[in-house]
This record gives C-alpha cells, structure tokens and sequence, in this order.
C-alpha cells in the first residue's frame, strides 16, 4: 500500500517493529523478502490461526507497551482475550476492503490510512 515503508520507516524511530503473519514457517523467508522489495525489512514472525497467543507471548517476553494492528476483526477479539493490555488498533488501508469492514468492537481505534496512523502512534508516545 502507498505510504507503508515510509510510515513504518518513521515509526520505528520510536518502535520496535515486528510483521506478525500467518504463514507456514517455510514460507517465512519470501515474505520477508517481498517485504524487503517493497521497501519493509522488518522481522517477520511466522504464525498459524489465532494472533492472540504470540501476541500475548511478545507482550510478556518485552517491557514495553504493545500496540496490535491488524485488518481482521477476529484477530483483534483474538488479542483481546489473550493479551487486553495490548492497545490494538484496526487498520484496513486497502480502501476497497475497508468499505466492507465495519470497526471490531474490540479494537480500541479504527484507521485506514497510513498518515494517521503514524500521527496516532506518534501522538500516543507524547501522551504515554
């Protein structure tokens, strides 16, 4: 999507960057490198099915705040029983699919676009 490397890029000035993805373990490395063409070079964590779980996991192996940002309303619900303390945000930049996607409720903020989500993040460190 438009503006993602540079968001991220920017963001990671101030966070810890990770690309939390479900694939299979062996197909681990093409992502990271399709991330990498398109300007994203990030750790990739493999995952299968709920994110919650290794979120929580991430979350109790890092002091630190965790912020969850995903598409997908059964991930956010996912987090949320596993790890509430994590801030989550849904995030559908496609704005194809973000017409389809009502809010979850169990997100703490809904974004579709890059540039605000920087300002969000960034504002939520001045405010932490």
């Amino acid at each position: 999507m438009p503006g993602a490397s540079e968001a991220l890029a920017t963001l990671s000035a101030d966070y810890e960057i990770a690309v939390l993805s479900n694939i299979p373990d062996h197909c681990r490395e093409a992502r990271v490198q399709n991330l990498r063409d398109h300007g994203i070079d990030f750790p990739v964590l493999a995952n299968r099915g709920e994110k919650g779980p290794a979120a929580a996991y991430i979350a109790e192996h890092h002091n630190a705040q965790i912020v969850f940002v995903d598409d997908l309303p059964p991930q956010h619900k996912s987090v949320a029983q596993h790890a509430p303390d994590i801030h989550r945000i849904h995030f559908v930049a496609d704005p194809r699919l973000a017409a389809m996607i009502d809010k979850t409720e169990h997100a703490h903020t809904r974004i579709d676009d890059w540039s605000t989500l920087t300002t969000y993040l960034q504002q939520r460190l001045l405010e932490a």
